[in-house]
């Protein structure tokens, strides 16, 4: 098990604000949002990746994304993984929740200022803790 501060949606130099870029019926929007830093224990994590049609890919991604091509194919994958005590950070760890959770992937490309930039892009997450649906 790895002891780790997990940043979500931020990084080490943002910890109590991070922009994001919203997608949104094709438009981009900036937004800035409040995150507070969590810590808890990454159990396990399986990362599993294949290809798929690029065509059928195309079908589930939004504008302005475009699927990343390796082979002539598309690239597509789950990450599982398993968190345990999950908490605000400072808090004792038998107050953390623990979870189960996928999330599907597909590796992405998008122009943005005449650059071509890449990502993923995650169409479906799954969780087993009720909670995790409540607050993303």
């Amino acid at each position: 098990m790895s002891d780790l501060s997990l940043y979500i949606w931020g990084d080490r130099s943002q910890k109590c604000q991070a922009n994001t870029l919203v997608i949104a019926n094709g438009r981009k929007t900036e937004t800035t949002m409040r995150i507070p830093t969590i810590h808890g224990y990454i159990d396990r994590r399986i990362l599993i990746n294949f290809t798929a049609d690029p065509k059928s890919v195309e079908k589930i991604i939004p504008f302005p994304f475009r699927p990343k091509i390796y082979k002539d194919k598309a690239i597509v994958g789950i990450c599982l993984i398993r968190l345990k005590h999950i908490k605000p950070k400072g808090l004792p760890d038998f107050i953390g929740v623990n979870s189960e959770n996928g999330a599907h992937r597909i590796a992405v490309e998008w122009d943005e200022n005449g650059e071509t930039k890449s990502g993923v892009y995650i169409p479906r997450r799954d969780t087993s803790l009720k909670l995790n649906t409540l607050v993303g």
